[in-house]
């Protein structure tokens, strides 16, 4: 679900784990850590808010298009009983498994 992160890691950071946007830091630093840009629990322990940190949540809940994407495939289905879903994501060339419980 981060297509133009993935591309950069594979480019020019082997470990890079956030998306690629730019949201305007005085530093140049760019990317969102997109599993923490969802809403349920946003800004939560965890989560930064300084845009050079790995953890950078992003300046508002569903501010990367992968997370608003994933947010409206989930929305325009409610004929699906969506208890919960899974993602994964490899930081530190190890596979990390996250679920989000959705509240419906």
């Amino acid at each position: 679900m981060n297509p133009d992160g993935y591309k950069f890691s594979f480019e020019s950071d082997r470990l890079w784990r956030k998306t690629r946007s730019y949201h305007g830091s005085p530093f140049g630093c760019r990317g969102v850590d997109a599993n923490r840009n969802f809403g349920f629990g946003f800004g939560g322990p965890g989560s930064s808010n300084d845009p050079c940190s790995q953890t950078y949540r992003g300046p508002e809940a569903y501010s990367e298009p992968e997370c608003d994407a994933v947010k409206n495939y989930i929305e325009a289905k409610p004929e699906v009983n969506w208890q919960a879903f899974v993602t994964t994501h490899s930081y530190s060339q190890v596979r990390i498994y996250a679920s989000y419980r959705l509240r419906c």
